[in-house]
């Protein structure tokens, strides 16, 4: 017995075109769905050209500064802002109460100051109501009063 193959039909490639299109649609609904509908980042505008133009006015909203430093006599830590200085939390608080809040706080802070020292200056602007805290690690700054480092 002999069998004779098929042959396909003239234009008929043999490739199922219903799962090929099912799945060309997959993926269109799939791009669809996690394309972003916003404009790009090259869209946007850059302001860093308006920000150098300055015109000489400085804004009001300057902030304060509070500088740390460690007394190398009685190893106690003083909190200066300007020239008034303190050395506990709760007349830091009261000092840092009296200033304006809007311009926010610095701390800055040198070498060999303990953690519990920041913690308690930053707590106390915390409390006096300073929403914008900034820590500054200061190094190379001597933080006793007077003289050498590592004497």
């Amino acid at each position: 017995m002999r069998f004779i193959k098929a042959r396909p039909a003239e234009g008929d490639a043999g490739l199922p075109l219903t799962s090929l299109i099912d799945v060309v649609f997959l993926l269109l609904i799939y791009f669809l769905v996690t394309a972003r509908m916003t404009s790009g980042e090259s869209q946007l505008q850059a302001t860093l050209a308006s920000q150098n133009k300055g015109t000489g006015v400085r804004s009001p909203l300057q902030p304060q500064v509070l500088s740390m430093r460690l007394d190398s006599k009685t190893g106690t830590v003083q909190y200066s802002l300007g020239d008034r200085s303190v050395s506990t939390q709760t007349t830091l608080t009261n000092l840092l109460s009296t200033l304006p809040k809007d311009g926010g706080l610095f701390v800055k802070v040198p070498d060999g100051v303990s953690v519990e020292a920041v913690a308690i200056a930053m707590q106390a602007a915390s409390d006096a109501g300073f929403t914008r805290i900034n820590y500054v690690p200061v190094s190379g700054l001597s933080s006793g009063s007077g003289g050498k480092r590592g004497q």
